[in-house]
């Protein structure tokens, strides 16, 4: 339907457009505290970021500020999401570990007041994003640019998400060399941001038909996975001596060593995964180090319409410069055409 090469800037700006639209869905049940709909929300703008680099190459304005609101809200959004998850994790403990319920009912009541001041922040940074300063790119803009300037931008637009690619997937390479072999949280942290990173970016190329390598993408949304549950696990860890600091302090340390027993059991899970990770990091290196087959064919009709336009020119010349060639024309071909 069209040529592909002409259409990356009109499909960037109907996936930005689509998760603004998606946003919007989710806001009345953010409103109401919803758990699902934050982390929608928080995943919405996640790939938001991933694809206003594109987006910028035609819009600028409208690109620039949409990634100054949307930071703001995507940690509102992080914020309150760690909570849900500690809640989350919490109820469960509380059916395994039914001999130290009380503990995590003193737990989940200091929870409860966190997750209530946090979601109040939440819900006023949505506000001021949604409340008049919600300017979706027109149609009649995307037709626009697509009238004026389509093959170069679409070029842009490639070169652009295939540097994101590369960079991404080189990101998460030495991120996962740095963290190997000994747990560290904030390595481990820094490598599920990384994955996270390159995982909306090839879903953003997927999306506009640039590459599409659905066991790949696959993969990473699972490796995705065991690195988030790792994280969560640590969260919970980390949070537990203020939630739990009015309860009884051997029930304390019990509730601790369980989750640190998950904490291992998660790591050890996201280990046997390394290598496809590193696979997966090598295979998106060499997406970005090659051009799109679109964009070879762009060039390769950019070359035969210079190289027309370069013979017709040295045709005319030699028209011009030899008298034999033009009684030819007037005698043979000028009868024939009028």
């Amino acid at each position: 339907t069209g040529d592909p090469l002409s259409m990356p800037s009109a499909t960037a700006i109907s996936v930005v457009n689509g998760h603004i639209e998606e946003l919007l869905s989710h806001l009345p049940g953010i409103r109401h505290g919803e758990s699902e709909s934050i982390h929608q929300g928080r995943v919405v703008m996640r790939r938001l970021r991933e694809v206003l680099p594109l987006l910028s190459l035609s819009h600028p304005d409208e690109a620039n500020e949409w990634r100054k609101r949307a930071r703001k809200v995507r940690r509102r959004l992080g914020r309150v999401r760690e909570l849900d998850v500690i809640r989350a994790q919490l109820e469960m403990l509380e059916e395994r570990v039914p001999l130290i319920v009380t503990t995590i009912a003193h737990t989940r009541a200091a929870l409860r007041t966190q997750q209530e001041r946090r979601r109040r922040r939440l819900i006023k940074a949505l506000e001021k994003v949604t409340g008049g300063h919600l300017c979706m790119v027109s149609g009649r803009d995307a037709r626009l640019l697509a009238r004026l300037r389509p093959y170069a931008t679409a070029r842009a637009a490639r070169r652009v998400l295939r540097l994101r690619i590369g960079e991404h997937a080189q990101a998460v390479f030495a991120a996962v060399e740095r963290s190997a072999g000994v747990y560290f949280p904030n390595r481990l942290h820094a490598v599920r941001v990384a994955v996270k990173k390159l995982r909306y970016s090839v879903e953003v190329a997927e999306a506009i038909a640039l590459w599409r390598p659905p066991r790949l993408l696959q993969d990473l949304r699972a490796i995705q996975t065991r690195l988030g549950a790792l994280h969560d696990e640590q969260v919970l860890l980390d949070a537990l001596d203020e939630l739990a600091a009015d309860a009884p302090s051997h029930d304390t340390a019990a509730l601790k060593a369980v989750v640190k027993d998950d904490l291992v059991r998660a790591y050890e899970r996201y280990l046997a995964r390394v290598e496809r990770l590193q696979a997966i990091c090598a295979a998106c290196q060499r997406f970005a180090s090659r051009p799109a087959r679109a964009e070879q064919r762009g060039w390769t009709t950019s070359i035969t319409v210079v190289a027309a336009q370069v013979g017709l020119t040295l045709l005319a010349k030699k028209i011009a410069s030899d008298k034999s060639v033009r009684a030819w024309i007037c005698r043979e071909v000028l009868p024939q055409i009028g």
